[in-house]
């Protein structure tokens, strides 16, 4: 399971019967949300993939630079 669907999954136990009171748009626009970030999470582990087979990094080094890099806000 990845990230983005433990969040999913998260969100819907948290939204409870609150969920069955999403319209139909809601509803739609939420699988296409997710259906996204699926596929951006899916992009950034190529990603780094490619990243760290070009950097020939060591691995722990390069994660931590990787993770900064992608999920920590600019200062």
């Amino acid at each position: 399971m990845t990230a983005v669907e433990w969040y999913s999954n998260k969100l819907v136990e948290i939204l409870g019967d609150m969920c069955n009171e999403f319209t139909q748009e809601q509803t739609l626009a939420n699988h296409y949300a997710l259906k996204q970030a699926k596929e951006l999470f899916e992009q950034q582990i190529i990603e780094a993939h490619k990243d760290g087979a070009m950097f020939e990094m060591d691995s722990d080094r390069y994660a931590e630079k990787y993770y900064d890099r992608t999920y920590k806000p600019s200062a």
